[in-house]
């Protein structure tokens, strides 16, 4: 049995090194009894020596803030992962440069051994900033392992990480997110290989995920890198998948993951990983089966449970020469990710890691409590990896959403609908969102729609801010609601639960419909006819009241109708512009009216309709209208297009609308697009043409009894394109020169996007007030450099800078970051003074050079304790005699305490200073 063994193994180590050929009967295990041989494939031994003769492998750098929103104080982690086979080039101290000129000598926290010759290094330390601003947390070491196969010479090669922390006080607090899952990995050579870093981001931020090419210094990629050969990642979770790799070796990659708030880039870390890819010929990895993404609602006591299973897919029987041996893996399955590490009822796997041949089974179990609720999805990883390390990993997403309000109901009120509802099956919503719509949908949200899409015809009318407020009434913020309309409702409730930075719009609730009777007119149109500044006219036109709705024995005839118009969309006075009586109710059918002799170029009209009854033989008023406005058309000039916005006041629902630009060569009006909102942008132009537009409304009560659809159109308009785009904010940095009382700022630019560029704006804002006013300008592209001189800045440097970019068409850009910059105080004292009068050392007096000081708290003491003198002029000049007697003191040893006033970016900060002073009279 042992010549066999021995013949066996020796099979198996030149199967690795030949991997094409197809002799599989090398990979066993002996099972006699309770004895098992295990026949170990151990890739590293062939590459031994010069392979792991050096040290780096994989890293990355995490930070968090320390304190509130505006706390300038930061921590940052640094893991490292080396070889424990370079002991001579382990790192019990590192050095951290925190991006801001400014660096850190840590000691390592922690070194924790794992398989396959690995350390992992954990180092961690604090820093203060001096103000907002952008900075680059770095780490490098002279060397990686060697024979990296996509880099060049990788022995002789840095190895380098960064994170990018902008410290914004606007944006809330800030920490990057945690990778849960080691970054060295084991592939099968021709297998397809899948990892994830199991990001997990406890403010909820959105995380983009990028493949980069590992750097070797701060904005220096490693020579020679190139991309495995069908290795992707997925942006959206930063699943790596590798098809096939086809070369047993070393590769690293390196992943930066972006973290986005509100659509706003705030940070980014890079991960550093490393592959090794081994020979698998006479090996496979474990297999897990697929596993679903969900959704899950919390707040229903749902206990949330999915069974994982891995398999050990070496098992099996295998024939060498007339022996049958039966051969199989040991498998341990693990689980990580964001669903582990809430405070509140987090998930749990019994037994992780569990660890059994053939196959494990585990049960994932989460009860998902209310403060889980977040926009983005949590990842959960789980690991199968055998004693081969060789791994399977499978990820899944699982979004955990808010429960929608109970019970809603709808009550008409006059021109009024009353909506109530119950609290979610959550406690904790921030408030609630109103949705409403003309008649009622068949729509049911399917699972993980959360609020109310736009497919549906919601739209939404209000948010409520109070979550202990179950009601609201809907009176079309004062315009009342239209007559004959069956208006219904949904709710939402929204969420931010703590740490969070995003509001988190749960399920909808049912819908409930309320229907107001049409016992009054309401209007259909407003639209221009024709576009001038004085003959201008427009068409309106109303639905009469229903006959049915209408009481005419309580509101008998005659009816009269009043016409109102207001200039702009109702916010003026209106007028009465023309009036129709019937004698009886079947006579009201005048509802139409042509307004003439308008200004429909410089504005839009509103319009009304008042209707009367008659009450002993007097005019009885029995509503009105919800005012109706034209659609006004506003143009902005941009470069080669056209941006169109245009507004209008309605109460029907209007859908979309059609844009139409006037034909030179026909002298027609083409339908250029449509539009769901109220905006269109037209390109493709030619600067400095005009172009004529107007825009045609469609739209509808969606209820029967009115006119469908109900179309209006807007006045003309014409204009011209020209360059309105603004260039792109420059990258600003800066250096204060406390001897020289001048900040030094010098900034970079996108090229593509300022060619036009003309001249850039600075400005400043004193201390941390961030109360920006501009200073000075610089012309020319090429200038990307300010130096600021003020007089001002010999009392105080500190303070926070932006620039802005200027193009030729006086477009400027958005504000660059802000860099930020503090005093250098200076206050220094001497121990010794002569006051003989020989006007040389007579005073005494802070040395040369003392700056950025506002005043001083200065007592100096004799041997006794008593104070002899005293000054808060930081110049001092005592001329030795006591404050009391105003006589010389002796010669002798004094004593002084003194509070300095230092003026720093913070405000002023009081540092204590004392010592003593010696007096010598004698020439």
């Amino acid at each position: 049995m042992k010549c066999l063994y021995n013949h066996i193994k020796t099979n198996r180590f030149l199967k690795m090194l030949y991997p094409h050929s197809n002799d599989r009967k090398n990979s066993f295990i002996l099972k006699s009894g309770t004895v098992k041989i295990r026949i170990l494939i151990l890739f590293l031994v062939f590459m031994g020596g010069k392979a792991f003769a050096s040290h780096n492998r994989a890293g990355e750098i995490t930070y968090m803030q320390v304190g509130g929103p505006k706390s300038l104080t930061f921590q940052a982690t640094l893991i490292t992962y080396t070889d424990t086979r370079s002991p001579k080039a382990d790192r019990p101290n590192i050095t951290l440069d925190w991006g801001d000129g400014q660096s850190s000598s840590i000691n390592r926290q922690s070194q924790i051994t794992l398989p396959n010759f690995v350390w992992k290094n954990t180092y961690i330390s604090t820093h203060v900033y001096s103000g907002p601003g952008s900075y680059v947390i770095s780490f490098q070491d002279p060397n990686r392992v060697a024979d990296v196969l996509n880099m060049d010479q990788s022995f002789y090669t840095p190895f380098y990480v960064e994170s990018l922390l902008i410290i914004d006080p606007l944006q809330g607090f800030v920490q990057s997110p945690i990778l849960l899952n080691p970054p060295i990995q084991n592939a099968c050579a021709f297998h397809k290989f899948t990892d994830n870093p199991d990001a997990y981001d406890a403010d909820g931020d959105s995380l983009y995920f990028k493949l980069i090419p590992p750097k070797q210094a701060v904005g220096t990629n490693v020579s020679g890198y190139f991309t495995p050969q069908h290795l992707k990642l997925d942006s959206t979770n930063g699943e790596v998948t590798w098809d096939s790799a086809t070369q047993i070796g070393i590769y690293n990659i390196a992943i930066q993951v972006q973290m986005y708030r509100n659509k706003k880039l705030i940070g980014y870390i890079i991960r550093d990983m490393q592959i090794i890819v081994i020979d698998c010929s006479v090996l496979y990895p474990p297999f897990i089966e697929p596993l679903p993404d969900t959704c899950i609602e919390a707040g229903i006591n749902f206990n949330y449970k999915l069974p994982v299973v891995a398999r050990d897919t070496d098992k099996g029987y295998m024939h060498y020469d007339s022996i049958i041996l039966k051969y199989y893996d040991s498998i341990k399955l693990t689980a990580s990710g964001g669903p582990f590490l809430q405070s509140s009822s987090p998930a749990v796997m019994h037994n992780n890691p569990i660890i059994g041949k053939d196959s494990v089974k585990a049960v994932f179990e989460w009860a998902v409590s209310c403060e889980s609720i977040r926009e983005q999805p949590y990842i959960v990883i789980f690991k199968a990896i055998d004693q081969d390390s060789i791994a399977d990993i499978k990820s899944m997403k699982i979004r955990v959403v808010g429960p929608e309000p109970q019970q809603l109901t709808a009550t008409p009120a006059g021109n009024s609908v009353i909506l109530n509802w119950k609290l979610p099956k959550c406690p904790n919503p921030v408030g609630y969102f109103i949705y409403r719509r003309g008649d009622s949908s068949t729509w049911q949200h399917s699972n993980c729609e959360t609020g109310v899409p736009g497919y549906v015809g919601y739209r939404r009318i209000d948010t409520i801010t109070n979550p202990n407020t179950f009601t609201f009434i809907d009176n079309n913020h004062g315009d009342d609601l239209a007559p004959g309309i069956k208006y219904c409702y949904l709710v939402t409730a929204i969420y931010l639960n703590d740490g969070q930075f995003q509001y988190v719009e749960g399920y909808a609730s049912n819908e409930a419909c309320a229907e107001l009777k049409k016992d009054v007119p309401v209007l259909t149109h407003a639209s221009v006819r024709v576009t001038n500044t004085s003959h201008g006219s427009m068409y309106v036109d109303w639905s009469k009241p229903l006959a049915s709705a209408l009481d005419t024995n309580q509101n008998p005839a005659p009816y009269k109708y009043e016409l109102y118009r207001s200039p702009g969309m109702g916010s003026s006075k209106y007028y009465l512009i023309n009036s129709s009586a019937s004698a009886n109710f079947h006579g009201l059918n005048d509802t139409t009216f042509i307004d003439t002799m308008l200004n429909t170029t410089d504005s839009p009209y509103t319009y009304k309709v008042q209707f009367y009854d008659t009450d002993s033989g007097k005019s009885k008023l029995l509503g009105n209208t919800i005012p109706a406005s034209s659609v006004f058309l506003n143009i902005i000039r941009g470069y080669k297009s056209m941006i169109l916005n245009w507004s209008v006041k309605a109460p029907w629902q209007n859908s979309y609308y059609i844009v139409y630009r006037l034909n030179k060569t026909t002298s027609k009006w083409d339908s250029i697009g449509t539009s769901n909102t109220t905006s269109y942008v037209d390109t493709g132009l030619v600067n400095g043409h005009p172009y004529c537009y107007y825009v045609r409304s469609i739209g509808s009560y969606l209820a029967p009894g009115f006119t469908d659809p109900i179309d209006n159109n807007s006045e003309t308009r014409c204009s011209s394109p020209r360059d309105t785009v603004s260039p792109c904010p420059p990258v600003l940095s800066g250096i204060a020169d406390c001897e020289a009382k001048a900040t030094s700022l010098g900034w970079t630019t996108n090229d593509s996007c300022n060619a036009k560029v003309v001249q850039y704006n600075i400005y400043f804002s004193t201390g941390n007030s961030y109360k920006f006013s501009y200073i000075d300008s610089v012309t020319g592209i090429n200038t990307k450099n300010y130096v600021d001189q003020r007089k001002i800045l010999s009392y105080s440097l500190a303070g926070c800078y932006y620039v802005t970019a200027i193009d030729s068409y006086s477009n400027q850009s958005r504000p660059s970051n802000y860099v930020c910059v503090d005093n250098c105080p200076r206050y220094i004292l001497p121990n010794v003074f002569t006051p003989n009068g020989d006007e040389i050392n007579d005073l005494f007096i802070p040395f040369p050079g003392y700056q950025f000081i506002q005043g001083i708290d200065l007592k100096i003491y004799n041997r006794w304790g008593q104070q002899i003198f005293s000054s808060s002029n930081p110049a001092i000049n005592w001329d030795g005699t006591d404050e009391r007697t105003h006589q010389r003191l002796p010669d002798g040893v004094y004593y002084y305490s003194c509070i300095v006033k230092q003026i720093r970016f913070e405000g002023i900060i009081d540092v204590p200073l004392s010592g003593t002073v010696t007096i010598v009279s004698k020439k």
